[in-house]
């Protein structure tokens, strides 16, 4: 989808910063990492974070689930390093395009890729859990 974007000019490339999509997002005092993470970092997992293991019950409970995974983006690591992160880069990852398209994620992914396909996606999804 990423790639969708960029070859319909919604994304500059995926050497863009992360930040200059999320213009409003505030940095917190002394976060310098944070600022050259680009969406490559993102797609090739080699974005540091705040954690070690990833806070699953933050993310499936979260009000702002792309705030808080970009509060957690960055801290002490290097960037360039491979960082497994299956929720917290895809929450920014899906972030970054709905910010870029203006569309949801799914409606952007119909022409392109569902229709050619044949894939016949529902618009309304219920996930109900066990509480």
């Amino acid at each position: 989808m990423i790639g969708l974007a960029i070859d319909n000019g919604f994304i500059k490339s995926i050497d863009q910063k992360v930040l200059e999509i999320f213009p409003d997002y505030t940095v917190k005092i002394g976060e310098k990492t944070i600022q050259g993470i680009t969406i490559k970092n993102l797609l090739t997992m080699t974005a540091p974070y705040k954690y070690k293991t990833e806070p699953y019950d933050k993310f499936f409970t979260s009000s702002n689930p792309i705030q808080d995974a970009l509060d957690l983006l960055g801290g002490d690591e290097a960037i360039g390093e491979f960082n497994y992160s299956a929720i917290g880069g895809t929450h920014i990852l899906s972030g970054i395009l709905v910010r870029a398209t203006g569309q949801s994620i799914l409606d952007f992914a119909i022409e392109p890729l569902f229709s050619p396909l044949r894939i016949n996606a529902a618009h309304k999804l219920v996930i109900r859990n066990k509480q």
